[in-house]
């Protein structure tokens, strides 16, 4: 029997009864697959963090275009940082669609610490780096913690590493720009910072709002260097204890094939005996 269409469970092709169930002869072809790009700089890790000795299962897609509906063949990549792909053989879509590794292992090492491999399927080879927080457009991830006032008022402090102490979901980062605060010289203030641990040096471009100070400030062509961080904002930010306080950062790059643009929220606010503030990321383009 010819199926002329996917219906429910069953792919378009031929198929038979083999006495107890209908069984598939796909209409797929014998030919070798290939492909004209790979595009290994929109690959997508989800879930996009890991952690480093917690054990990890997801997957990563891969763009690519030029399809020919021909076949490839199952690959296995890695361990690299203790993590390794794996792609069962299939067959490409004609025109576009997107190769899915599944990805598994116990990380050495923490987002935004970022985890290469190279690719190579249907003719094209590539790159790519994950584990830095790249994500879809459209796409949100948001955080939030609660931090007593007599650690978040000290200008010692830091979040990343009380964060990190208190085994805590961990920071938004987004291409390897991971957002975080650090405490202020005064009390009921903190200093908001965009650290860069991608591996190499990031050109960003900048408009930020502060809601209750109504400030407003802009940065055009900013390197941040490997491992170092900028401070944003005018001033301080107040933590309020009337109302939050919203600082908002769009925030453009090239991540070496295409711009991007991200909308990055600080909200704090004072409540109780506590500081509380919630860190969101959302790619925008």
């Amino acid at each position: 029997m010819y199926l002329i269409a996917d219906n429910g469970n069953y792919k378009q092709g031929f198929h038979y009864w083999d006495g107890v169930q209908w069984r598939g002869l796909y209409n797929t072809t014998t030919t070798t697959g290939t492909i004209t790009n790979l595009s290994c700089n929109e690959a997508i890790l989800t879930p996009s963090v890991y952690t480093s000795g917690v054990t990890y299962t997801g997957i990563v897609t891969i763009p690519y275009v030029g399809g020919n509906t021909g076949s490839y063949a199952a690959q296995t990549i890695g361990p690299v940082n203790g993590l390794t792909l794996s792609l069962q053989a299939g067959n490409f879509e004609l025109g576009g669609g997107n190769m899915v590794f599944s990805v598994s292992g116990t990380p050495t090492v923490s987002s935004p610490t970022p985890t290469s491999f190279s690719i190579t399927v249907g003719g094209q080879s590539c790159t790519i780096q994950v584990g830095g927080g790249n994500l879809k457009v459209g796409e949100i991830i948001a955080v939030s913690y609660t931090i007593p006032k007599t650690q978040a008022d000290l200008s010692s402090f830091n979040l990343n590493d009380y964060v990190t102490t208190n085994s805590l979901t961990p920071l938004p980062v987004i291409d390897g720009l991971q957002m975080s605060l650090v405490g202020a010289t005064l009390n009921n203030y903190y200093l908001p910072k965009l650290y860069n641990f991608s591996g190499s040096t990031k050109t960003i471009t900048y408009t930020l709002n502060e809601l209750l100070a109504v400030q407003y400030e802009d940065g055009t062509e900013v390197s941040i260097n490997n491992g170092s961080s900028i401070s944003l904002g005018n001033g301080d930010v107040l933590w309020s204890s009337v109302t939050p306080d919203v600082m908002t950062l769009n925030l453009n790059f090239n991540n070496g094939s295409a711009d991007r643009l991200y909308e990055l929220k600080w909200w704090g606010m004072e409540i109780g005996s506590n500081r509380k503030i919630i860190l969101t990321a959302r790619r925008i383009f």
